[in-house]
């Protein structure tokens, strides 16, 4: 971090306030002006931006991971609200230039769409005629059938096997109702791959199985829209967590209730997510990254206007804030990265993530170290109290632990918790006993190898004078060696044999200076005597001590901080942090926290309240009763080590 110069004058002061430096220096975007409105949960999220859609004057600039053109933003039950692909065909013939571009996988240029099967959710349904698993149970064959038509209108990329197929479907009209839509797509050339498999990454015990499944598998996970960019006094943009597809779709209750595709939630499970909205200068390097990705992919430049002069919405939040981008093509961009371990270092009460994933070991040792370094400082957690870490994730076994169970065991065995992930910790603490049972072994036939070879010299040197006093010491030291040799070798063999012990148990480990809850949410309103139904948690938010705020498209892992494209935003106002956090605490735990305020008694007022909703919800889960609100420990049994992301 650079040195900061603090001007003074002394004929007024003598004194200077220091404030933690939350914004990254030597960055690719620099802080900028703005207004901010977090949109919590896909119901607001979508309606805001449906709105501002059907407001729209000149353009409308989307950049996402997914899309579906038969999705409801609103979902009212009224017939006459049209999904989005009906909107834009609609804003489209009022002259508005629109653009879309999205990931894609395109094996070997064939035009399938296979990311149904691997990542295993269909992010372009309906684009290609052939494809695998495309078509997810949610979606009506009415559904799907408007999606395969509104590709075939307005994506770029259709090809021969497209246009012949999709000309025999019955129902489908390939005539556009407006020329300016355009879609296209984007991915990862080979060359790009192969730079990958050169990466190095500041997760140094990532498994080389990993490592290669990053540079086979890169994708565009950045989700943004910009609407009417050319206009001061019209332009709004979003930077989202959420994308365009119907899993997406929830409002913050997180109902068990499954609705039809414009009534209501129709995804797998409940969702939650954030996005927010931006108005003002900041717009700019939201647009800015839109039209990097437009040129690169189409060759058209979108000159952008003087987003300095653009005044913010008066009805949000003011902001100085910041555009973060992961970025592997061309020159790396690791911003996100960045900004995650500084904001970090800052932290003196509290650190809350709502994620997608939660594996990504530099992380947890960050915060160690953060508490380790303000403990040599002098701060006692018996007086000042300890760094709180409030994290919610997915523990699902299939959608939320995935292919990462072992590295999500990592970041949980760093900060003391493997305990909720305790078959995977069992095994690999087995794993790594052995290992070290191996390598003391190794140590005793060397040193024991080493003592064969003085006996053999001493043998030799037998009646030589002046010889005596300089074996005896080798003979000392070598058999010090040995004896230490043995001992180690002792010592790892218990180790492992009470690991594999039936009655070993996995328990929480206390880490200086930090406590950790990790937790889960589930459908509050689940019946009695129903199994629980998990919220899938597709957040990518953290906040710092009332203060700083981060959320966009990020997770916590390797793939989002390293690989794949990436958008985040940060400020730090706590006008807007301190309200966040105390509503979505109080959402999680039916008001039984989130009016804490932030310092010592506060913050361990809040891990009380949080212990007692976790400990009572085991109590109902284990009677078959309702949950008494969302929130869950994170607790995952499978005994599955996936190691692949």
């Amino acid at each position: 971090m650079s040195k900061i110069n603090v001007p003074l004058s002394l004929n007024n002061t003598s004194s200077a306030t220091l404030t933690p430096q939350w914004f990254l220096n030597k960055s690719e975007y620099t802080p900028k002006n703005g207004a901010f409105h977090l949109l919590v949960n896909g119901k607001d999220a979508f309606r805001d931006i449906h709105e501002a859609i059907a407001r729209a004057k000149k353009s409308v600039s989307i950049v996402c991971w997914g899309f579906q053109p038969s999705m409801y933003f609103i979902r009212d039950g009224n017939e006459a609200t049209p999904c989005i692909g009906e909107l834009l065909e609609q804003v489209g013939q009022r002259g508005v230039k629109i653009r879309i571009i999205s990931y894609a996988v395109n094996p070997a240029g064939l035009g399938i769409n296979i990311t149904g099967m691997i990542p295993g959710e269909a992010n372009l349904p309906g684009r290609h005629a052939s494809a695998i698993k495309d078509q997810p149970s949610n979606m009506s064959d009415n559904q799907y059938k408007y999606n395969q038509q509104w590709f075939f209108r307005y994506d770029r990329y259709q090809t021969l096997n497209d246009y012949n197929k999709k000309s025999e479907i019955k129902g489908i009209n390939p005539t556009p109702k407006t020329g300016n839509i355009i879609f296209v797509s984007r991915g990862f050339s080979n060359s790009d791959r192969e730079r990958l498999k050169e990466k190095r990454y500041d997760d140094k015990d990532l498994s080389n199985e990993t490592k290669l499944k990053l540079a086979a598998g890169p994708s565009h996970h950045q989700k943004s829209v910009v609407i009417d960019y050319e206009d001061p006094h019209h332009c709004v943009g979003y930077v989202m967590g959420h994308n365009m597809l119907d899993e997406y779709w929830d409002d913050s209750p997180h109902g068990y209730k499954r609705y039809t595709s414009n009534t209501g939630r129709n995804g797998h499970l409940p969702r939650q997510d954030f996005s927010a909205r931006i108005t003002g200068e900041l717009v700019g390097d939201l647009f800015d990254n839109f039209a990097q990705a437009w040129k690169d992919e189409t060759g058209e430049s979108l000159p952008p206007p003087r987003f300095k002069d653009y005044p913010y919405a008066l009805r949000d939040n003011y902001i100085k804030g910041q555009f973060l981008r992961t970025q592997s093509q061309k020159k790396a961009v690791e911003d996100i990265k960045k900004c995650y371990l500084q904001a970090l270092t800052m932290a003196s009460q509290y650190v809350y993530v709502e994620n997608q994933y939660f594996r990504w070991p530099p992380f947890a040792e960050t915060l160690k170290a953060c508490a380790a370094k303000q403990a040599q400082m002098k701060r006692d957690p018996g007086k000042h109290g300890p760094i709180y870490l409030f994290a919610i994730t997915n523990a699902d076994e299939n959608e939320g632990l995935g292919a990462g169970k072992v590295n999500t065991y990592r970041m949980l065995e760093s900060l003391g918790r493997a305990d909720v992930l305790p078959n995977v910790a069992k095994a690999e603490r087995e794993d790594q006993a052995k290992r070290a049972l191996g390598d003391a072994n190794t140590e005793v036939r060397s040193a024991r190898s080493s003592l064969h070879g003085l006996d053999v010299e001493a043998s030799q040197l037998a009646g030589l004078p002046n010889t005596a006093q300089d074996l005896t010491q080798r003979y000392d030291k070598a058999n010090a060696q040995v004896r230490a040799a043995e001992a180690k070798q002792k010592e790892k063999a218990r180790e492992l044999a009470t690991i594999q012990d039936k009655n070993y148990k996995v328990t929480a480990i206390d880490r200086p200076g930090l406590k950790c809850h990790i937790c889960t949410l589930v459908a509050p309103n689940t019946p009695q005597g129903h199994p629980w139904v998990p919220v899938y948690v597709h957040a990518k938010l953290m906040l710092i001590d009332d203060a700083f705020m981060t959320l966009g498209s990020a997770n916590l892992n390797t793939r989002s901080m390293q690989v794949d494209s990436e958008l985040n935003i940060a400020h730090h106002r706590p006008e807007i942090t301190t309200p966040t956090r105390k509503h979505l605490w109080g959402l999680h735990t039916k008001s039984k926290s989130g009016e804490e305020a932030l310092g010592l008694k506060g913050m361990a007022e809040a891990y009380k309240n949080w212990d007692y909703v976790i400990n009572r919800n085991k109590e109902q889960q284990g009677f078959g009763h309702s949950p008494i609100a969302s929130l869950v420990e994170f607790y995952a049994g499978t005994k599955d080590r996936s190691n692949g992301d």
